[in-house]
């Protein structure tokens, strides 16, 4: 129930604006179709296999069903995910193809995350940073090099455990 109320928070504040470099949007972009052909290709080894569909939403959605069958959703979904691109910050609104949401933006924390402080600020001021596209682009970047840390450090706790483990046998 709260992530559900916060999500609408998150939908509301980001209609608040046009989007044509009025506000600050959480953005997800449709997937790229070369993307959407590997994506396949590389399921139909997995065995699963969706040949019509209407639109990119329609296809995931069959995918998530023929995953389902075969019980390998959280796999499937883990593909799919990679095959999408990330979600960034702009200034300009091109929807939140992941969520299926036209309006999206990050507010509900502004005491953890800088995009919810800037977009509460452009609420209460109402004026928008004349570098708000270098604040998205610099808040994006950001994000991208915390993921990449946070991946590395857990391949270093891999390695070692790897390291104190060589001789284990596991099944899988």
């Amino acid at each position: 129930l709260i992530e559900e109320c916060m999500l609408l928070a998150n939908k509301a504040a980001a209609k608040r604006f046009e989007g044509d470099g009025d506000g600050i949007f959480r953005i997800h972009e449709l997937p790229q179709l070369a993307k959407i052909e590997e994506l396949l290709s590389n399921l139909a080894i997995v065995g699963v296999f969706v040949e019509e569909y209407e639109d990119s939403l329609e296809l995931i959605r069959l995918i998530q069903q023929e995953a389902k069958k075969l019980h390998i959703e959280s796999e499937v979904d883990e593909m799919i995910i990679k095959s999408l691109k990330q979600a960034s910050y702009s200034s300009h609104n091109v929807g939140h193809f992941g969520l299926g949401f036209s309006h999206y933006s990050h507010f509900t924390s502004p005491i953890r995350r800088y995009s919810d402080l800037v977009l509460h600020r452009i609420l209460k001021t109402k004026k928008i940073p004349k570098d708000i596209d270098d604040i998205c682009l610099n808040i994006s970047t950001k994000e991208r090099d915390i993921a990449k840390l946070v991946w590395d450090l857990e391949d270093r706790i891999y390695a070692r455990y790897a390291s104190h483990n060589i001789d284990e046998v596991y099944e899988a």
